[in-house]
C-alpha cells in the first residue's frame, strides 16, 4: 500500500521533472517557491496544483532563462538514455511488433 501523501505538500518527494530542483515547497499545500528568485531577495510564489509543472516551466523559460536551457538540456539528456536502455537502436515494443508481423502478400504466399 502507498503511503498517504501530505496535503501540505506540493512538490512530489521523488520528481520526475528536472524543474522542481528549481523550487522549494512552502507547505501550504498550493505554493512553491522559485530557489532562483529567492536568492535575488525576490520572493517568487507560484501554484502547482497537484504537483503539475506547467507554470513552474513558464516561469523558468521566461525568467531564468539559463537555468530553463539547463532543464531541457538534462530532460534531452535522459530521453536519450531513456532510449538506449529500451535497444541499441531505440526500438519501441510498438515498432518490435510491427516488424515481427508478416505482410499480407507473404501471409497468402505461405498459404498455397
Amino acid at each position: 500500500m502507498r503511503p498517504e501523501k501530505d496535503p501540505k505538500k506540493v512538490k512530489p518527494d521523488k520528481p520526475k521533472s528536472q524543474v522542481w530542483k528549481y523550487f522549494d515547497d512552502c507547505e501550504d499545500g498550493k505554493h512553491v517557491l522559485c530557489v532562483l528568485c529567492k536568492a535575488l531577495n525576490k520572493s517568487q510564489k507560484l501554484t502547482s496544483p497537484g504537483g503539475q509543472t506547467s507554470s513552474l516551466r513558464f516561469h523558468l523559460e521566461h525568467t531564468h532563462q539559463k537555468q530553463w536551457q539547463e532543464v531541457l538540456a538534462e530532460e534531452e539528456r535522459l530521453k536519450v538514455e531513456e532510449s538506449k536502455k529500451r535497444g541499441s537502436d531505440g526500438d519501441s515494443s510498438a515498432a518490435k511488433r510491427k516488424a515481427s508481423q508478416p505482410t499480407i502478400d507473404l501471409a497468402f504466399t505461405n498459404m498455397t
